[in-house]
């Protein structure tokens, strides 16, 4: 079986498709074996940025001599994302080898590079990885760190790549702070994921960025485009909290766009194929005031019926 899993992921990890070695990335970590261990290395030279990257992450779980060299060499790449990873990575490898010289040579090393490196992206990544692995030091360094005026919205950008998709999320979503034209760009095109998670939470920070600036016909060109997406959007969860957020904005006809959207939700033959009862008793309590009291209640009764215990457990408890 381990041979056949071997030819699998030797054959995909030459595959002309980025995305089919960007797998095979991340399915090599579940492997403890050698061969994994070499597939990997293999693949920290691979052209595509993203496969690479994903590489170099993975690369974390090995144990060999020459997974630990190749990293200490990725440390001084050009690229700030994958020198980042490198060090990440390689502090992973040497805690997993467990041998004391060798820890204690790459913390004396790692704290003379971390003194000369410029990236703040660097230094906010490896600190925490130290503290995880007892560098009590390192918590002092992360607190001057934050305490620092960072370039949070550039960390954030690079961190919507990130391999791991809460990571990527909650990076967009704190995002919706952000004010600058590269943001407003990243934003735009993450909705455009096949995730409609994501692409649900980049409209929302998009929205909130837009409306952050002062730049009065970009904000109205801006708030025409993402009213145009609406409509062209076809998945409900994208659209119920678009609504929301576009109603909170004092947009009052999103509203019935809501209302819309439960009725059409509660036929059975949709709910048959996706449930959204959830979503849109979180989007009621989202949009809830004084003024539309009376009509949130009356959309929640008409949810009722399709509620679990737990769903009207927490309306009771949030609407009581």
């Amino acid at each position: 079986m381990k041979k056949n899993n071997k030819f699998h992921f030797v054959i995909k990890s030459f595959h002309w498709n980025p995305d089919i070695r960007e797998k095979v990335t991340e399915e090599l970590c579940s492997y403890e074996e050698r061969w994994a261990e070499r597939i990997l290395r293999r693949m920290t030279y691979d052209l595509n940025w993203i496969v690479k990257i994903n590489a170099v992450e993975s690369l974390g779980t090995g144990q060999e001599l020459k997974s630990l060299r190749r990293l200490k060499k990725l440390t001084n790449s050009k690229d700030e994302l994958i020198r980042t990873y490198a060090y990440v990575s390689l502090i992973d490898v040497v805690m997993n080898r467990a041998y004391d010289s060798e820890i204690e040579g790459m913390l004396y090393w790692l704290k003379r590079r971390y003194r000369r490196e410029n990236s703040e992206l660097m230094k906010l990544f490896v600190v925490p990885a130290l503290y995880g692995y007892g560098y009590e030091e390192a918590f002092i360094e992360f607190q001057k760190l934050v305490n620092r005026n960072l370039k949070m919205e550039n960390i954030l950008r690079k961190m919507t790549y990130d391999r791991e998709w809460d990571v990527a999320l909650a990076a967009i979503m704190a995002l919706s702070g952000g004010t600058s034209d590269k943001t407003l760009r990243r934003l735009k095109k993450l909705t455009t994921e096949y995730d409609e998670v994501t692409r649900a939470k980049a409209y929302i920070s998009l929205l909130h960025v837009v409306m952050n600036r002062n730049r009065c016909v970009e904000k109205e060109k801006a708030l025409k485009w993402i009213r145009r997406k609406y409509r062209q959007e076809d998945k409900e969860y994208v659209k119920f909290y678009l609504a929301a957020e576009l109603y909170n904005y004092g947009f009052c006809e999103y509203f019935t766009e809501v209302q819309k959207l439960i009725d059409k939700n509660l036929k059975s033959e949709i709910l048959k194929k996706t449930d959204h009862t959830w979503t849109m008793i979180y989007v009621l309590e989202q949009i809830e005031n004084k003024e539309n009291a009376d009509k949130i209640k009356a959309e929640l009764l008409k949810i009722e019926p399709y509620m679990n215990l737990v769903q009207k457990y927490y309306v009771e408890k949030e609407w009581a």
